[in-house]
């Protein structure tokens, strides 16, 4: 008889999301980023009535888990890629 224990590798880090909404999109970015979080393609939401280039929502929303290597959803006040 031979016992043989495999490792299924390192655990990915788990986080509960927080609330970005409100932050800058840079600082957004940049805390996203050293969290191992990729983030997709941000949206622009124009008439917000949120200054400009500021975080009005995300997906996953806050208080939800994620990994390290999940993919987060910005979508940001201003209505054109250059955030205003």
């Amino acid at each position: 008889r031979v016992a043989l224990l495999v490792s299924r590798g390192v655990s990915p880090r788990t986080y509960v999301m927080p609330r970005l909404a409100g932050r800058g999109e840079n600082e957004a970015v940049a805390f996203l980023a050293r969290a191992g979080l990729r983030v997709a393609p941000v949206r622009r939401e124009a008439g917000s009535g949120a200054l400009p280039g500021t975080v009005v929502a995300q997906n996953p929303e806050s208080g939800y888990p994620v990994r390290s290597g999940d993919l987060v959803t910005l979508t940001v006040a201003g209505g054109d890629p250059g955030g205003g």
